[in-house]
């Protein structure tokens, strides 16, 4: 058998395993739309830069919160990419606002987000800003240049897919569900596989700010063995589309690594996979329905204590989106 054959034969064998055998993710045996194409990747030894950057994740009162903002910090303010399979790219902004003395949001807000996307051939961008309250549902508006209109949308649409590729605004960072709209009903260790980003990262510091750059390295990505806890959730929410949720933690960096969605009919909707960049953030995700593939490339991170030429209270006012 010559070498060309052999290493069809092997890439036929790897490509027969399941996604559970070769993550030890049993949720992929239902998910069997996910793309073979995340195998594809060399190998490669993993960046030991210590982290500067800390997220936790918390158990509390049977909800489940992910605070994407470091505790001694108050904004974040994130440059990404959305991009379609074969598609398109967006370039793209996030940033959030967290309630402190600083800058005295209402007592009933955790935080404000102000999330933005450049499409080319208009001036302004299509353009989302929302309110996270503590217990009454979330005010989120909606800029559409395709409309050149403003309007008020509900929580609910928060799931829905944007700009025809399989996003949705709760895929920020993985877990950007409204804590209270789901219970816990289980908590378990578990050890699998991860995808690890060795692409190299920059980090510098200021009085104010941690700023955490990644230099992508295309097809580099590789597997670690990791300790894992595992959540299933249950919706609350009557007009929510999803009913169970199962999100797993990485217990190194506290980030969530993989997210499965089941509909309303307790079918496989929609599978999140983040790769894990070295300093412990989130260097870019998959996300998978039926039919539909799209990726999100985190490319930089601004972790603040308080406002900066880029990032002002207005930022976070509806009234902007006019």
């Amino acid at each position: 058998m010559n070498k060309f054959l052999s290493l069809m034969v092997f890439s036929f064998l790897l490509a027969t395993l399941s996604y559970a055998e070769k993550l030890e993710i049993k949720e992929f045996e239902e998910f069997k739309f996910v793309s073979s194409e995340i195998f594809n990747s060399s190998t490669q030894d993993i960046l030991s830069v210590k982290s500067q950057i800390e997220y936790k994740y918390n158990l509390n009162n049977k909800h489940l919160s992910f605070n994407s903002i470091p505790n001694d910090y108050n904004i974040l303010d994130v440059k990404f990419k959305l991009s379609k399979l074969n598609s398109f790219e967006l370039e793209a902004v996030a940033k959030r606002l967290r309630n402190n003395e600083l800058v005295e949001l209402p007592e009933n807000q955790l935080y404000r987000e102000f999330v933005s996307f450049d499409v080319q051939k208009f001036d302004k961008n299509y353009s989302f800003i929302s309110f996270r309250l503590n217990d009454l549902e979330d005010p989120v508006w909606l800029y559409s240049p395709f409309v050149n209109s403003k309007r008020k949308i509900s929580q609910a649409n928060k799931a829905d897919e944007l700009l025809g590729t399989s996003f949705s605004l709760n895929d920020l960072f993985t877990w950007s569900e409204k804590e209270i709209s789901y219970n816990v009903i289980s908590k378990e260790q578990v050890t699998a596989k991860i995808f690890v980003d060795p692409s190299k990262v920059r980090v510098s510091k200021n009085s104010n700010c941690n700023i955490v750059q990644i230099d992508r390295k295309e097809d580099q990505t590789s597997l670690e063995m990791r300790d894992l806890i595992k959540y299933t959730l249950v919706s609350l929410d009557v007009n929510s589309k999803i009913s169970k949720v199962i999100v797993y933690f990485d217990s190194i960096s506290y980030l969530p690594v993989y997210k499965f969605l089941y509909s309303k009919s307790i079918k496989p909707y929609k599978v999140v996979i983040n790769k894990i960049a070295s300093t412990n953030v989130i260097s870019s995700t998959d996300i998978y329905t039926s039919g539909k593939q799209s990726s999100i490339e985190y490319n930089q991170y601004n972790f603040c204590k308080t406002f900066t030429k880029n990032v002002s209270k207005k930022n976070f006012d509806p009234v902007i989106l006019n």
